[in-house]
């Protein structure tokens, strides 16, 4: 009973301590997680097939041949890699022993990656100076802190750094770390979208417009959320005319990308990604099938389920957005165009292309966990200082009831 009785003292200890400097301690934890992130992303990245290609396509400059950009891409993967990672990505599945033995197949798949063109032109620049491997891990490591940073700073501005362990295990649980380590252009993106939405948020449209093209430009995908949240804020009349600009601007470089690069198209894609890994994609031209595209969706729900974090943790933010509107919280009107942004995105892109992993969702998941938890905190100090027994509201109810 001593024991038991020390450990629940010593907890209550640790709780009092930290509501006496939450924000200190907040922020602290906060600096300490993400550049633990950071160092182990830059230290100890994971070996990712999808590197391979990023680097090939950063490496292509339209005049070596295929052959010398296969070797070149995956001589700088053998060198920043552990020979039984190397063994995993080159001999674990017929699919990877095709790309590493036949240079034309590989050349056939960077038509995926060579749409990321913001992000494939930073590690074809970084590699003037340094190996283009380490140029992936320093993106990875430099994108982990900004967005951390960026983060920071919102919880800062909102009041909300005595929530830091809650922030973290947010997104800890949406795959925050993993994609920090992954070497894919990810949570580059998701920096974007986080910059954007906190801009907005702030009333620094010009801003917001600006991260947002920036976003498409790393992940051309991110359209979806540009257009879903122009239509939000003009729902709201809120920053209305930099979201159409920025959707605009979004729309013409989706077209740029898309026409100019070698992707082979959306179906392609989504077979290539859900049904077959083809080894090459030479003469690949599989017709739509509705019932391919419904068993896709079943099976990538049904991973989503049983392998990622995402599902769950939207279904646990609608809980909370819904348990705010009941209680008719007080929102800020680009809070709830914020809101319905994230919650559309989310829905229209697994509608049009359903991908089960965590990494494709995080930027989203961390907006509507921001502001939803922003909301949530303010509106509970608002009723905490109404129930006050000195708040001017209490008081003036009791000089009322005296005179009556």
């Amino acid at each position: 009973m001593a024991l038991s009785a020390w450990i629940e003292a010593t907890i209550a200890w640790l709780y009092r301590t930290w509501n006496a400097h939450a924000g200190l301690l907040g922020a602290l934890l906060m600096v300490g997680y993400f550049a633990a992130v950071a160092a182990v992303a830059w230290a100890y990245p994971l070996a990712n097939w999808d590197i391979v290609a990023y680097v090939a396509a950063a490496l292509n400059d339209g005049v070596r041949s295929a052959a010398e950009v296969h070797g070149l891409a995956w001589r700088a993967v053998e060198e920043r890699v552990s020979a039984g990672d190397f063994l995993v990505l080159t001999a674990d599945r017929p699919y990877r022993i095709r790309q590493y033995a036949d240079p034309q197949a590989f050349a056939t798949m960077l038509g995926f990656y060579e749409t990321k063109i913001a992000y494939v032109a930073v590690i074809g620049w970084l590699s003037h100076w340094m190996q283009a491997v380490d140029a992936v891990r320093l993106i990875s490591a430099a994108s982990a802190v900004a967005f951390g940073t960026t983060v920071l700073f919102w919880a800062r501005s909102r009041g909300l750094l005595g929530h830091a362990p809650l922030i973290l295990a947010f997104l800890a649980a949406a795959g925050f770390s993993e994609m920090a380590r992954s070497g894919i252009p990810d949570l580059f993106a998701a920096l974007f979208i986080l910059l954007a939405v906190w801009s907005y948020l702030r009333g620094q449209d010009v801003l917001t417009a600006a991260a947002l093209v920036a976003a498409v430009a790393v992940r051309p995908d991110h359209v979806a959320f540009v257009g879903v949240f122009a239509c939000a804020a003009l729902l709201k009349r809120q920053g209305a005319v930099a979201a159409l600009a920025a959707l605009a601007a979004s729309a013409a470089a989706y077209l740029l990308i898309m026409r100019g690069s070698e992707h082979p198209g959306w179906w392609v894609q989504m077979w290539f990604t859900h049904i077959e890994y083809v080894p090459t994609l030479e003469g690949f031209s599989p017709e739509f099938s509705l019932a391919a595209y419904g068993l896709i969706v079943v099976r990538a729900l049904v991973r989503a389920l049983v392998e990622e974090n995402w599902l769950l943790l939207l279904l646990l933010l609608a809980a909370g957005y819904g348990r705010l509107l009941a209680r008719d919280a007080f929102m800020e009107e680009r809070e709830r165009a914020v809101l319905l942004a994230g919650f559309g995105t989310i829905l229209a892109k697994f509608a049009a292309f359903p991908l089960f992993e965590s990494r494709f969702h995080l930027a989203y998941l961390t907006v509507i966990g921001m502001t939803l938890l922003a909301v949530a905190v303010r509106n509970a100090a608002t009723v905490h200082q109404a129930a006050a027994p000195d708040h001017p509201a209490i008081a003036r109810k009791r000089q009322n009831k005296l005179a009556v």
